[in-house]
């Protein structure tokens, strides 16, 4: 009798444990959910630490995480992972580290926070020679974005919305409502920014010295 009462509770505990398992997994999903939609809430870095844990996803992760502050929180970047993505940018160059770069780039000028532009002045130098590396295989807008992103490094992050000037390497076709892009006047922006950064020089001294001088373009934006 008391071996037919133990196997019918055995059933019953292994449904227990079924539902607990399940109950814990939900709970776990609703406060990812919640870190996604409230970024900057405890729940919110609790959420992007958890997925950062596995290297291998890191870039792709990275990729997701821009499309939902952009769904979430106009694009903006939370400051404690500003300041968290921005020590990494400290280690020796990655897939991890290319992956960060890729994901300020894509967040678009204003939307970069302060921390990077605060990197110790001997990390901007590799940083900016593989905005400039690459920059030949990428689109007009990504081109222009990386552009104002060496600008908001050499000026330390004091460059809050940057832009090329309106009429320099686009313009905005108001029949259509979107930008059209200059190509020439991108490459020559480009091979400015190539001349002024392979000045022999440290980039204590090269930073003083603006890249688009004597082109008759400028980037603009609130300092």
């Amino acid at each position: 009798m008391l071996t037919d009462r133990r196997l019918q509770t055995r059933p019953v505990k292994k449904r227990v444990k079924i539902l607990s398992i399940g109950a814990g997994i939900f709970s776990l999903c609703l406060v990812f959910a919640y870190g996604f939609i409230e970024p900057r809430t405890a729940a919110g870095h609790f959420t992007f630490h958890t997925f950062y844990l596995f290297p291998p996803t890191r870039p792709a992760f990275l990729q997701l995480y821009s499309r939902i502050l952009r769904t979430t929180e106009g694009g903006y970047l939370p400051s404690a992972i500003d300041e968290f993505l921005t020590n990494r940018l400290t280690e020796d160059e990655s897939r991890e580290w290319r992956g960060i770069v890729a994901f300020y780039i894509a967040q678009n000028p204003g939307r970069w926070g302060e921390a990077c532009g605060h990197l110790h002045e001997s990390f901007k130098p590799a940083l900016v020679q593989h905005l400039l590396s690459t920059i030949d295989a990428d689109p007009p807008q990504t081109q222009i974005s990386k552009l104002i992103f060496i600008e908001y490094l050499r000026l330390d992050g004091h460059l809050y919305k940057g832009g090329f000037a309106h009429g320099t390497v686009w313009r905005w076709d108001e029949q259509q409502r979107h930008a059209i892009y200059d190509p020439a006047k991108i490459q020559q922006a480009i091979a400015a920014f190539r001349t002024w950064h392979s000045l022999s020089s440290p980039w204590s001294a090269i930073r003083t010295s603006d890249p688009l001088a004597g082109t008759g373009m400028s980037i603009v934006g609130i300092p």
